[in-house]
């Protein structure tokens, strides 16, 4: 059985902000020179078929961050938890412990 992966986002955290010329900046300076730095098209073409709606112009921007900031959460979360239990590196059983409990944070 392949993994999947869950896109989740915050529609409450959306719906409050409003992207603008930062999130847009912030984007440019994650983005090494010559590459992307995310892939716009796909990210649509998700949300869309999900949700069966059009997305603003800068929609995607915001759906975009809001997913880095989970897996970042995802991610030190399940560092730590890792740690209480002595291993030296990120296990998945850490990562799976500690995904509900995350994904309770971004829910909008």
């Amino acid at each position: 059985m392949r993994p999947t992966m869950v896109l989740t986002f915050n529609a409450h955290a959306i719906a409050s902000s409003s992207p603008d010329k930062a999130d847009e900046q912030l984007l440019r300076t994650m983005a090494v020179a010559g590459k992307k730095a995310y892939p716009k098209a796909t990210l649509k073409k998700i949300v869309k078929a999900h949700a069966n709606l059009n997305l603003k112009k800068n929609a995607d921007v915001t759906i975009y961050l809001n997913y880095v900031l989970f897996m970042e959460t995802l991610v030190k979360e399940a560092a730590i938890d890792s740690k209480l239990y002595g291993d030296k590196k990120l296990a998945s059983r850490s990562v799976k412990k500690v995904t509900r409990d995350t994904l309770a944070k971004f829910k909008g």
